[in-house]
């Protein structure tokens, strides 16, 4: 069975298609607070609203494009992230705006335990003790 190529023109819920390296640019405006390049690409007023907690639901607390989930770890810094995916991928931004950092993880499978990566990730980056989950 293979995928063939589509377009996504449906409800603007979904559909954003790009590398990691976009996604890590992306990713990497809202860690320093909207500056790259030598100039201001996100107002920092701009960024504080995105990552303001706006709306709580039973699983999820949200803001404008990132959320957390009420069951997070409460291990770890605090962060925010956005997930996605579909057939065959899954994919996860998440940002730590207290230790100024972020990671993507993108894979090629339906669902995986993005926990132990994001903690690798954290525990690589930080000074922070971050519970061993067993991957290096």
């Amino acid at each position: 069975m293979s995928f063939n190529r589509f377009i996504v023109d449906g409800p603007p819920y979904g559909g954003l298609v790009g590398t990691v390296e976009d996604a890590g640019r992306f990713l990497a405006l809202h860690v320093v607070r909207g500056e790259a390049g030598g100039g201001a690409i996100l107002s920092p007023e701009g960024v504080d609203s995105m990552q303001r907690i706006t709306a709580t639901g039973r699983k999820l607390e949200v803001g404008l494009g990132w959320f957390r989930y009420r069951s997070a770890p409460r291990d770890r810094p605090p962060f925010l992230e956005h997930t996605g995916g579909g057939g065959a991928f899954f994919n996860m931004m998440r940002i730590y705006p207290d230790e100024r950092l972020g990671t993507v993880v993108m894979g090629n499978v339906s669902s995986y335990d993005r926990e132990p990566l994001a903690a690798a990730a954290l525990r690589s980056s930080s000074r922070k003790r971050v519970p061993d989950t067993g991957l290096s």
